[in-house]
């Protein structure tokens, strides 16, 4: 008897946890890929399987056991208590038919090869369709998983995008503001120079028109002086004395 713990890969007294964590590790192994490109493959994968299912359950891992033990024993003690015996007469009637019951059993045996072998193909069928449907879940649950890693940093990145956005639209505002500033502070600048320029002029037109009043008394000053002198030069010319 083929004993289920050396299909699967366990010692004889592997707990639950361990038979699960060898099928989970064929089950990865043998892939649909690997499955379809050679039958081999999926005989060893059905073996594997009806091991677990053995092993995976206490009353028939139990039956298991009992008949891997009585595999064991020794062949004196697993012979039949009482043989068979046959008559002459009974042997003789048994020879008869023994063509028809060897057709007879030819035909069972390939009723039950050809049925064995459906079951075989669609078992085999079957663990490729569930090792193909397993094998899309866990495509499906990566094309989930990267879509949402996607999604999450496609919302990220418009969130940087955004922010960057937010932070140039407000160094823009405060580089406006500023050189409005500098604007407004320029003009002020230019009117407080614009001021100065026009006091300086008024200042430059009252100075050269005092300038000019000076220079005008300081004429007449100078005329009167000189028509003084001549008068004092005159009456002393006719009268002898200058304050005729």
């Amino acid at each position: 008897m083929k004993s289920a713990y050396l299909v699967l890969g366990v010692p004889g007294n592997a707990s639950k946890e361990d038979i699960e964590v060898a099928f989970v590790n064929a089950t990865n192994y043998y892939t649909p890929s690997r499955l379809t490109s050679a039958s081999s493959e999926v005989d060893k994968f059905l073996d594997i399987k009806t091991a677990y299912q053995v092993l995976k359950d206490a009353e028939s891992r139990a039956a298991h056991d009992r008949k891997l033990n009585a595999g064991n024993l020794p062949a004196s003690q697993r012979a039949l208590s009482k043989a068979t015996v046959y008559t002459e007469a009974e042997a003789s009637w048994l020879t008869r038919p023994f063509p028809l019951i060897v057709l007879a059993a030819f035909v069972v045996f390939s009723i039950v090869y050809f049925v064995n072998q459906k079951r075989e193909t669609a078992a085999k069928e079957l663990v490729i369709k569930e090792l193909k449907v397993k094998h899309l879940a866990a495509e499906g649950a990566e094309k989930e998983v990267a879509q949402r890693a996607k999604e999450d940093s496609d919302k990220a990145q418009l969130a940087r995008r955004n922010e960057q956005q937010e932070r140039q639209f407000r160094q823009e505002s405060d580089r406006a503001i500023a050189n409005a500033r500098n604007t407004e502070l320029q003009r002020g600048y230019q009117d407080i120079q614009r001021q100065a320029a026009a006091q300086q002029a008024e200042q430059r037109k009252q100075y050269e028109a005092a300038s000019r009043e000076q220079t005008l008394a300081r004429e007449a000053q100078q005329r009167l002086a000189n028509d003084k002198a001549r008068i004092r030069e005159l009456c002393y010319q006719n009268y002898r004395r200058f304050d005729c």
